[in-house]
């Protein structure tokens, strides 16, 4: 049975070579073999993060100061029609903050939540980069779940955007756990990954060397990841392109000058810049 099980899987791998009419497994269909089972342990380890997940909300304070920016409205019924338009969301305010916050003691009113109703505690127009707890990123823990993880697949619209990219030397700011890096490095890119967030660089390199590793060596490609703040990267004219995946709109006005300036210095000329932004609000 086990024999028949990995003859399937390799069928099912475009990449395995034909084996021959051996029943014994060649080299390519145990590396396809261990490929999955690496897979396959990955997305348990995600599923039971999801399940022993910890909410990890904004205080009241922070999640009415987020609403009150979103002119949402001024009742429940305001709330639920905004919501289920499924725009400009967030996963740091919950979906039902009148129940999460009445156990938190906090909860006053629908109308004090998205108007302030003449509290002047915090002004609607108050932007959001003041709302995340400072070291927000630095802190979250990778050996749990989080909402940006992709678990071992990039994102589709950087599959969209580098399908017939030539090779190219790529800086993917803001890595996380490398998914995306770790993708395009398998189709022959040179990629250095940085994120702020220790565990998730370490979650980068365990994804490289036991998901991505075979594919990476086959296109020629290579995947490095560091700790690094984008505000203080130093690297000079060291890449084609540079990829942001949402980290551009967790920046204050004044840090993203800073982040660009220090993204110009970093891409050659004619070089290019991907950015995926989730909103023109700080989270």
């Amino acid at each position: 049975r086990g024999r028949q099980a990995a003859t399937t899987l390799r069928s099912t791998n475009p990449d395995a070579t034909p084996s021959s009419d051996s029943d014994e497994l060649d080299s390519a269909a145990w590396r396809d073999l261990e490929w999955r089972v690496s897979r396959a342990r990955l997305v348990e380890r995600f599923r039971r993060g999801v399940v022993r997940r910890k909410a990890r909300f904004l205080p009241y304070k922070g999640a009415a100061a987020w609403a009150r920016t979103m002119g949402i409205g001024r009742t429940e019924e305001d709330w639920v029609a905004w919501r289920e338009l499924g725009e400009d969301w967030t996963p740091y305010v919950p979906l039902q903050p009148q129940v999460y916050y009445a156990k938190t003691g906090d909860w006053i009113s629908w109308e004090h939540f998205l108007t302030g109703d003449g509290d002047a505690f915090l002004e609607p127009q108050q932007h959001a980069q003041e709302i995340l707890p400072p070291n927000y990123f630095v802190t979250v823990d990778y050996g749990q779940f989080v909402p940006w993880d992709l678990g071992g697949s990039p994102q589709p619209v950087v599959r969209r955007a580098f399908q017939t990219t030539a090779p190219s030397r790529i800086l993917d700011v803001g890595c996380g756990a490398g998914d995306n890096a770790n993708w395009l490095a398998a189709r022959g890119h040179r990629v250095l990954g940085v994120d702020l967030n220790p565990g998730a660089v370490s979650a980068a390199l365990d994804r490289r060397d036991h998901l991505f590793a075979e594919h990476i060596r086959k296109s020629g490609g290579s995947a490095d990841f560091r700790v690094d703040n984008v505000l203080e990267m130093t690297h000079a004219v060291e890449f084609d392109i540079a990829l942001d995946s949402g980290l551009l709109h967790c920046l204050s006005d004044a840090h993203q000058s800073q982040y660009l300036a220090r993204l110009a210095r970093a891409v050659q000329i004619g070089g290019g810049l991907y950015v995926g932004c989730f909103s023109d609000m700080k989270p």
